[in-house]
């Protein structure tokens, strides 16, 4: 198994997995991203051998005016078999200004595999907001506990 990161920019990063013989790799990102920032994210996960996984999760907090650009791509050949592979990306926008952009590409042959890819966007319930900071904290600090549960 081979891991790759490389920050093409300060903003900008590109992963590449590439997983031979029975490898199994299960990376986690995070991003939080505040004021008027902005992150570009390319991740390939290629499948060069016979029963291996990549559970891959993105996760982007986007608060005021930040953006976020995810580009997820699966590669599997058709004579690989009996790999499981999944990718989800998981987004929390807290505010209106905010920005997400996801696009999964699938480029899968063979016909003996799992494979996944999935993406939510969100925000942060009002009513929870308001219930967790009348009976706990404040609710800059009630969402500061969401977003690290979120992160976590």
């Amino acid at each position: 198994m081979r891991v790759d990161f490389r920050p093409v920019e300060s903003r900008e990063m590109a992963v590449q997995l590439i997983l031979e013989g029975k490898a199994e790799a299960t990376p986690r990102l995070l991003y939080h991203g505040r004021r008027q920032s902005t992150f570009t994210l390319r991740m390939f996960q290629r499948h060069r051998g016979n029963g291996n996984k990549s559970p891959v999760e993105v996760r982007c907090v986007c608060e005021d005016e930040a953006r976020v650009d995810c580009r997820g791509k699966i590669e599997v050949p058709k004579h690989i078999i009996g790999v499981k592979v999944k990718q989800k990306n998981k987004n929390l926008l807290l505010s209106s200004l905010a920005y997400v952009h996801m696009e999964p590409e699938m480029n899968v042959c063979s016909k003996d595999m799992e494979c996944f890819h999935g993406a939510a966007i969100g925000g942060i319930d009002p009513e929870f907001l308001r219930y967790f900071s009348m009976r706990v904290v404040e609710k800059f600090s009630a969402q500061e506990f969401y977003i690290a549960g979120f992160l976590s």
